[in-house]
């Protein structure tokens, strides 16, 4: 229930989604996947000026990404995931115009 007090609207009672854990994994926009429209709206990437450096960043990216998933309770995270997505399709159908339900009519 929310109440509203003068200019303000007031939820007593926090209620921790069942996906919460999400969260903690990354920035919240990003935690379970965020498309950046254009490449300044994205934190700065050092300077890439060969196919050498890339492919050099790259693999010492995938050698940061192994060990965390392999730290990562990935059962939990799925699980997680799927809480997530029941809580986006019971969200459309409050609410038909965000873009998940428009696209799906």
């Amino acid at each position: 229930m929310i109440v509203q007090t003068g200019d303000l609207f007031v939820q007593p009672h926090f209620r921790r989604a069942p996906f919460q854990d999400l969260f903690s994994l990354g920035y919240q926009s990003a935690a379970v996947g965020y498309c950046f429209g254009e490449n300044g709206d994205h934190m700065s990437t050092p300077d890439i000026p060969d196919v050498a450096t890339r492919d050099a960043l790259a693999e010492r990216g995938e050698s940061l990404i192994d060990a965390m998933v392999e730290r990562m309770d990935m059962p939990h995270v799925v699980e997680q995931m799927r809480k997530l997505e029941e809580y986006g399709h019971e969200n459309e159908k409050k609410y038909p115009w965000m873009p998940s339900a428009w696209n799906n009519r």
